[in-house]
């Protein structure tokens, strides 16, 4: 069974993780979805906390492409907050999200308006059921470079809040597609792809 002196211990490694949902002490949400280097300890409680947040904090800026996390390096009142995750090897990745429920779907279809452009190198989308689980929906259409249509018709009513991401990437060198060839072998129509 654990003591107090193994569950101070615990309490004392976790890692904390603010967004602007957080929610404080006093019931209400933390608010501020900014850098959190420039979190002004007098304009609300939410960036007051931010400020004086201890080393190893974790921030994530939700509503804002891309998104964005920081990690808090020093325990100083206003000490430096690191930017992480917003560049890769591959190229910058952005992202939008958002949620929805069966009240949402039109004859089992939904078109979300997002603003990751078609001037990105890869788009992806990917769909989350109400448990969390990553599901292929039946369609998916590329409506317009900011609209994404969704058909989930073969799953009937859905349950509980569903959500869709949407992320971008650029700088991805994106190889040309091969030429290919056709050929009518014995009645059976085979497509080749030439390799170099």
């Amino acid at each position: 069974m654990a003591q107090i002196d193994d569950l101070q211990f615990e309490v004392q490694r976790r890692n904390i993780l603010f967004s602007k949902d957080t929610t404080m002490p006093d019931l209400t949400q933390l608010g501020y979805d900014g850098d959190p280097n420039n979190a002004d300890p007098l304009n609300s409680d939410g960036e007051f906390l931010l400020h004086y947040s201890p080393s190893g904090t974790s921030f994530i800026q939700k509503d804002v492409v891309p998104f964005q996390k920081w990690n808090k390096l020093s325990d100083d009142p206003g000490g430096q907050w690191n930017r992480t995750g917003a560049t890769t090897t591959v190229g910058t990745v952005v992202g939008w999200q958002t949620e929805f429920t069966n009240a949402d779907l039109t004859a089992g279809m939904v078109t979300f308006t997002h603003n990751i452009s078609a001037e990105f190198d890869v788009v992806h989308v990917s769909i989350k059921d109400n448990i969390h689980n990553f599901i292929e929906c039946d369609d998916l259409k590329y409506t317009d470079p900011y609209s994404v249509t969704v058909d989930l018709s073969s799953f009937g009513t859905i349950p509980g809040t569903w959500a869709i991401l949407v992320t971008g990437i650029t700088g991805v060198p994106i190889p040309p597609i091969p030429p290919t060839n056709t050929h009518d072998i014995n009645g059976f129509t085979l497509n080749s792809i030439e390799l170099n």
